[in-house]
């Protein structure tokens, strides 16, 4: 009788046991559904376009990457990776995107592309080496230039045309300085 008792009492300590495991095994769960939660909606908030890849392919991208280049992850999904780059690079910067991934650089460089529409655009591609499970990958940053150049482009023409207008006609200078700082703080206030 001692010996069924000790069982019972086994079993039901055993029952407790699982039920604790049970009940962390849910709150790890939960956890794990909330963080990937908060990972979803930051991805989509991104402004910046993320992608990574493992060396040999592209594996995943944010929505950001879409925007900027027109290019769904599934027309980039496992492609070989100079391929998918391909896409929307210039081919004269390919050499300069394999040297940084194959070098494992870390520090921003510039390049030229195209997205999926024909548009030109200005890109930073900074990008960083990780460990996963054992494996490296290469998580890269893609930042839209295109909008900062021309503006700097746009500012340097007008700098030179008002210092040029100011040694030839300083009234009409004043006119054009006015019209050119309200055009300036207008764009500002839009940002």
């Amino acid at each position: 009788m001692a010996s069924i008792e000790v069982r019972l009492r086994r079993v039901a300590d055993g029952d407790s046991a699982l039920k604790d495991m049970a009940e962390k095994l849910d709150e790890k769960d939960k956890q794990l559904k909330d963080s990937k939660e908060r990972y979803k909606k930051l991805a989509a908030l991104t402004l910046d376009a993320f992608f990574f890849h493992d060396y040999k392919c592209m594996l995943d991208a944010n929505p950001a990457f879409t925007r900027l280049t027109g290019y769904t992850l599934d027309e980039v999904n496992k492609l070989p990776l100079m391929e998918a780059f391909k896409k929307f690079v210039l081919p004269e910067f390919w050499p300069r995107i394999q040297e940084s991934w194959e070098n494992k650089l870390l520090t921003p460089y510039r390049v030229e592309g195209r997205n999926k529409d024909g548009n030109i655009l200005l890109l930073e591609i900074q990008c960083g080496n990780v460990q996963y499970n054992g494996d490296a990958y290469r998580v890269c940053m893609l930042r839209d230039l295109t909008g900062t150049v021309i503006e700097k482009e746009r500012f340097k023409r007008v700098h030179e045309e008002l210092y040029q207008l100011y040694h030839e006609n300083p009234k009409e200078f004043g006119k054009r300085f006015k019209a050119h700082i309200d055009y300036f703080t207008d764009n500002a206030e839009d940002d």
